[in-house]
């Protein structure tokens, strides 16, 4: 609860306001909570926080029921800015539909991927 209500409140402070999805900055992190929102929504928000100087980003792709070629393609782009800026950017996704999609693209290869949100943090 408490996690939620600091995130949405930095959500409004950064003008990140977007419907059913947090930007939360922690020191040095920034994490995205996505909840089944369009890609072009999910890609303004990670462009906004590598804009804004964060170098670690984790996404969180636990709420969201499945994920398409543009959501897919708007982690790749992501990721390779934040590497050529060196940062880098983390996924959270535990088993499903998300996670076959992208183990079948071979995404989680590219991409570190973790299954909890604790794991994805200490891994930078």
């Amino acid at each position: 609860m408490l996690r939620t209500a600091l995130a949405a409140a930095l959500v409004v402070a950064c003008g990140l306001l977007l419907t059913r999805l947090l930007v939360e900055f922690r020191p040095q992190v920034a994490t995205i909570v996505t909840i089944g929102e369009p890609a072009e929504l999910l890609h303004d928000a990670l462009e906004s926080v590598v804009k804004a100087g964060a170098k670690k980003v984790v996404v969180l792709l636990n709420g969201i029921p499945q994920i398409d070629s543009s959501g897919i393609s708007t982690l790749v782009r992501i990721s390779i800015k934040l590497a050529r800026e060196g940062g880098v950017l983390r996924l959270v996704c535990g088993q499903g539909r998300v996670r076959d999609a992208l183990t079948v693209t071979r995404l989680v290869e590219a991409i570190p991927t973790f299954e909890s949100e604790s794991a994805a943090l200490s891994n930078f």
